[in-house]
């Protein structure tokens, strides 16, 4: 088994780990909060669902900063629930509110190369759906390299300009040492 296969197995087991878990921004932030309670009347009220939700862990995540509120991970003990809440989302369209999906750090960059194809095939009328970093259009997988783990993002951005190679040409060929004979 080599390191690639290695890598892409961790990222599935971790993806895994996250499904039953959706993050939920927008939300006001109190001092001494319970984050589970006000995650509950938010369900209530903004999204209409009156049942009792389960939740195996509720917290906000990142740091504190003034006049901005920190998302909330909310990890659901059904998975039922967990998808009532996130189809309930669209509930939420033209309010400051948002629910997402939770997926390592890996997996959003690759959907993030993928997203311009996604919204491309969305204009088009074409049948359009992603599945954490994979992207299907009218049920045929639609295929990015995805970037090496290993490295830095700047490196590998397709979106890279190149100003970055030509400054470094630049700065090599006025530092180089003037040619004798």
């Amino acid at each position: 088994m080599d390191l690639k296969e290695l890598t892409e197995r961790h990222l599935d087991l971790q993806t895994r780990s996250m499904r039953d878990t959706l993050v939920i921004s927008g939300i006001i932030e109190t001092d001494e909060e319970d984050t589970e309670a006000i995650l509950k009347k938010f369900i209530e009220q903004e999204l209409q669902i009156t049942d009792d939700i389960q939740f195996d862990r509720v917290h906000r995540v990142g740091r504190r900063l003034r006049n901005k509120h920190r998302p909330i991970v909310a990890k659901f003990v059904l998975c039922k629930d967990r998808e009532r809440v996130r189809k309930a989302a669209l509930r939420l369209a033209g309010k400051l509110f948002s629910i997402s999906e939770l997926f390592p750090r890996e997996i959003n960059e690759r959907h993030k190369l993928l997203y311009p194809q996604y919204k491309l095939a969305k204009q088009q009328g074409r049948r359009v759906t992603m599945i954490a970093d994979k992207l299907f259009i009218n049920g045929n997988p639609v295929h990015v390299n995805p970037r090496p783990i290993h490295q830095p993002n700047h490196l590998n951005s397709p979106y890279r300009s190149g100003a970055a190679e030509s400054r470094a040409a630049q700065k090599k060929s006025v530092n180089a040492p003037p040619k004798v004979g």
